[in-house]
């Protein structure tokens, strides 16, 4: 009898505690819960706000781009019509061609006056013959040409290809020769070509620059102070860095968090047995 009375007390406190830790166990974990939930409130606010910043910076990347690259653009145009040469037209077989210039291997010419063409070593010393018989004469011609022709008498190669190719530039105070590959035919052509209509432009273009450079600066002077742009993003960014209503968002979450862990259950000590 007595053994029976104790086991039933026995079965009475375990059953006693197991209810006790059942009930501070749940208690636990709705306070865990509610303690992730409010994080998770807390990492939305501050990734919201943080996106905001970000995207906002990504724009004015994108603005102060945008500006920079009016700015260069505008500065380029002027520097190359403050330049003495102008705009670099086209490169060839060691000649560069620019709106007021040209520059070859045998020196460096106005482009006012000049002209060019291409054709055989043969045809040349035929059809440029005066020309060619000066510049011998002044010891400027160098190179195949210059052998092929021999001087003034025009003593003709023993041997040579008659496909040679040359481009002659004449200008003024400079003839240039310029040996081409025989199968570039059409891109030396091409490139005379440019040269005689570049020289054809190059006077009134020498007599319109000071008008131009004129209106490039004034053009890079308005790039430059074309800022609207760049102050209206700098401005956002700022509003939304310090943006009040998201800053109170965090703050309030950051808030909750901290007084719920405060909060968490203290698990009380089991009733002692009597």
């Amino acid at each position: 009898m007595i053994i029976a009375v104790v086991l039933v007390l026995l079965a009475l406190v375990v059953l006693g505690v197991v209810l006790y830790t059942r009930r501070g166990g749940a208690q636990a974990r709705a306070h865990r819960q509610r303690q992730r939930e409010l994080s998770k409130a807390l990492a939305v606010a501050t990734k919201t706000h943080a996106s905001a910043i970000k995207a906002t910076e990504k724009e004015l990347k994108s603005v102060r781009s945008a500006y920079d690259k009016s700015v260069r653009g505008a500065e380029r145009t002027l520097t190359e019509l403050r330049s003495p040469d102008g705009r670099r037209l086209g490169h060839y077989r060691g000649v560069t061609l620019h709106e007021l210039s040209i520059s070859t291997p045998q020196g460096k010419s106005s482009l006012i006056g000049a002209q060019a063409s291409v054709d055989t070593a043969g045809n040349l010393a035929v059809t440029r013959r005066a020309t060619l018989t000066r510049t011998v004469a002044g010891g400027v011609l160098f190179g195949p040409v210059g052998a092929i022709i021999g001087g003034a008498g025009f003593k003709k190669a023993s041997k040579h290809d008659n496909r040679e190719l040359y481009l002659m530039i004449e200008t003024p105070t400079l003839v240039a020769v310029v040996e081409c590959p025989p199968d570039q035919g059409l891109k030396a052509r091409a490139f005379a070509a440019q040269i005689t209509t570049a020289a054809k432009q190059s006077e009134a273009i020498a007599a319109g620059r000071p008008q131009q450079i004129a209106d490039a600066e004034s053009a890079l002077e308005a790039a430059r102070a074309d800022t609207a742009a760049l102050t209206a993003v700098e401005s956002k960014l700022a509003s939304v860095s310090a943006d009040p209503a998201m800053l109170a968002a965090i703050d309030a979450a950051k808030q909750a968090v901290d007084a719920h862990i405060q909060a968490a259950p203290v698990r009380k000590a089991l009733p002692a047995a009597s």
